[in-house]
């Protein structure tokens, strides 16, 4: 419902979520606002997973992998 009655700049998601998981709020949010689809950064620890990984590179979306590094 926020994506159809907002436009967002960045929307920062993670792939594995409890209610809805990422790839299928990507999806869906992407069918509403099609504009939006550049506009998703993933957050993920499971890179390796096979079904994340495939859902990252077909979607051609930016991802970054946790754990973080710090820097103190």
């Amino acid at each position: 419902m926020k994506v159809k009655a907002h436009e967002y700049n960045v929307v920062i998601c993670d792939v594995k979520m409890p209610r809805m998981r990422g790839d299928e709020f990507y999806l869906k949010a992407r069918e509403v606002r099609p504009s939006m689809a550049d506009q998703f950064i993933f957050i993920t620890g499971f890179a390796t997973d096979p079904h994340v990984t495939f859902f990252l590179t077909r979607n051609e979306v930016k991802y970054l992998v946790k754990p973080f590094l710090s820097r103190d």
